[in-house]
């Protein structure tokens, strides 16, 4: 393990400040930044715990106790002889609590590649969304994955390493151990492209590689500051409490711990970007939801469509995600609405030009069979329903990729 000094500027997130009697709540006010403070960086070289190829040219044949991975798509005599992709898994377990990784990168050493060829070849990294066992599996039973990889550029060069940069792979995994089922490995299957590349397993020398470059957490003085170059709002609200029935915290996350406690997700990358939680799927919903559960409450969270179409917060939910109610942010329909599912209703509305790469406030109240949401801090949408009396926290993407942070959910006195 080699250590690197470095200059990290620690942001935390808005406060939220009552004061019972007579309550003012000030969210996402920024304040000026704290000095810097120094964090050490270290690096971190993990050996897979499990590889394998998937022979699509013999689909029932297992391909896990070999001395080589490979990704093929060979013809012979005009046809495909050699069709080949290989799954890597590796176990960040030996990371130091709390380390938040900064850089993953993927590195497998290249054994041999059968010439002619068309080389060099984007051969992919995909994040793989099942399980699968290395001394079984093989390509007629092969775990699914994401749509969407980390292409690198892959000669006809043994000898050498060949890397990718799996950095939101890594950091989903390390949030989400339980559903860490590593990367798959391919290249295009479609002429004219011809090529048979191996790389070493775990079996032999040079085994696969990941590369962790992370930092540990500092513990700074706090102070109400956000990320540079987010809103600034400041709303603020009068309400009065009796004495000793302040609202009771159920949950609140900042993600500065660079983790994700307590989340289970449904579909898609789900990781803790530094110091917010950011998901990704392009192919449909999906859903992180929280260990946590209320009926009548305060829930907000400062949401960001980074691309694609939709984010929100789910509230009265199952445990998938997929029985709930949610107020969501839709940048491909421009509006703002409270929703429930199964069968997907609005219930309530607000037109307005959605922007992403933009931070928003949304929050919503729920009391009974009424729920109010805020955006921004103003009151925008009033629906009823009472379909879902209780249930869990969490937040949902459709179709693209969302950031999330400073979420709390309080229950009503």
């Amino acid at each position: 393990m080699t250590l690197k000094l470095s200059l990290v500027r620690v942001s935390l997130a808005a406060a939220v400040i009552a004061f019972a009697g007579g309550a003012a709540l000030v969210a996402g006010q920024d304040a000026p930044p704290s000095s810097a403070e120094v964090s050490t960086t270290a690096s971190m070289t993990l050996t897979a715990v499990a590889d394998a190829t998937l022979y699509a040219d013999s689909p029932g044949s297992p391909g896990g106790s070999g001395s080589f991975l490979t990704a093929a798509y060979y013809h012979y005599d005009g046809q495909v002889s050699f069709a080949r992709i290989f799954l890597v898994k590796f176990d960040l377990a030996a990371l130091p609590p709390g380390a938040i990784i900064e850089s993953a990168v993927m590195q497998l050493y290249h054994n041999s590649c059968t010439q002619p060829g068309t080389y060099p070849v984007p051969l992919g990294a995909y994040f793989v969304t099942s399980p699968w066992s290395e001394g079984s599996v093989t390509y007629a039973t092969r775990p699914t994955w994401a749509d969407i990889g980390i292409n690198a550029q892959v000669g006809c060069t043994p000898g050498v390493y060949s890397g990718w940069a799996v950095t939101s792979f890594a950091q989903a995994w390390q949030g989400d151990p339980a559903h860490n089922y590593g990367v798959k490995v391919s290249g295009p299957w479609s002429d004219p492209w011809d090529y048979y590349i191996s790389f070493n397993s775990r079996e032999i020398y040079n085994p696969p590689q990941l590369v962790v470059t992370y930092r540990l957490p500092i513990t700074p003085t706090p102070t109400p500051t956000r990320r540079p170059g987010t809103r600034t709002y400041l709303p603020l609200v009068m309400k009065q409490f009796a004495p000793g029935s302040a609202p009771v915290v159920l949950f609140s996350d900042n993600f500065n711990d660079g983790l994700l406690h307590g989340w289970t997700r449904n579909n898609g990358n789900w990781y803790n970007a530094g110091n917010y939680m950011r998901g990704e799927y392009a192919t449909g919903n999906a859903w992180n939801i929280k260990d946590v559960s209320g009926n009548n409450f305060t829930y907000e969270g400062d949401l960001n469509i980074v691309s694609g179409n939709a984010v929100g917060l789910v509230f009265r939910s199952s445990a998938d995600g997929t029985a709930s109610y949610d107020a969501i942010l839709d940048a491909a329909d421009g509006v703002f609405k409270i929703s429930k599912r199964p069968g997907y209703t609005v219930l309530a509305s607000y037109p307005m030009t959605v922007s992403r790469n933009h931070w928003y406030s949304v929050k919503v109240v729920v009391s009974g069979t009424k729920m109010e949401g805020y955006l921004d801090g103003v009151k925008r949408l009033t629906a009823y329903d009472g379909n879902f009396s209780s249930g869990q926290f969490g937040v949902m993407l459709f179709q693209g990729a969302g950031a999330y942070d400073n979420l709390e959910a309080r229950a009503l006195p």
